[in-house]
């Protein structure tokens, strides 16, 4: 049997538009891309989940899995080989009401800001290494099905609090130069 929840909230960050929110954008970006400047633009998304709402979902269930489904849209030049990546956000953080182009706020979580005013530890998001969960692609479609069962888990047991997941590249991937 599968249950499936929503997200309480989500958002994208970008590394060229380190201010700006996209809590309201539609689209969940993960990524690496050039402008016509051949300036590098890094993405990664957040994404929380109401535990309650899980945790009761739970109760009296034994050998649970826990995945985070994403479907893909509009993806483009994607290399033929690499892995995406999710761990549990170290900081709480506030989705916004901006989107990438038309409504554009600093109000809520950015690359460099969890709520439009308080920075994070590091630009880009802060997570806990232990916590990953990744799901790598070799020549196939991109839709994220990952299985985040030991994060979930962590969540519920009490080990680190849930800030929800940060979705990224490898670091090796992002601060390279190559698509």
């Amino acid at each position: 049997m599968y249950k499936l929840f929503k997200a309480s909230k989500d958002a994208s960050v970008y590394a060229q538009i380190p201010m700006q929110n996209s809590g309201l954008g539609e689209i969940l970006e993960v990524g690496k891309l050039y402008n016509s400047l051949y300036e590098k633009d890094i993405s990664r998304s957040l994404i929380q989940f109401d535990m309650n709402e899980v945790s009761k979902s739970l109760a009296g269930v034994s050998n649970w899995k826990a995945f985070l489904s994403l479907k893909a849209s509009n993806s483009m030049e994607l290399p033929l080989n690499y892995t995406i990546y999710a761990n549990a956000v170290s900081e709480s953080w506030e989705m916004g009401t901006g989107t990438k182009y038309d409504n554009m706020t600093t109000d809520g979580v950015s690359w460099n800001y969890r709520d439009g005013e308080i920075l994070w530890q590091t630009y880009g998001g802060t997570w806990y290494n232990e916590s990953e969960a990744s799901q790598s692609f070799v020549y196939q479609y991109d839709d994220i099905h990952m299985d985040i069962t030991g994060i979930v888990n962590m969540w519920i047991n009490g080990d680190i609090e849930n800030n929800g997941l940060i979705i990224r590249n490898s670091l090796e991937h992002e601060s390279d130069n190559i698509d």
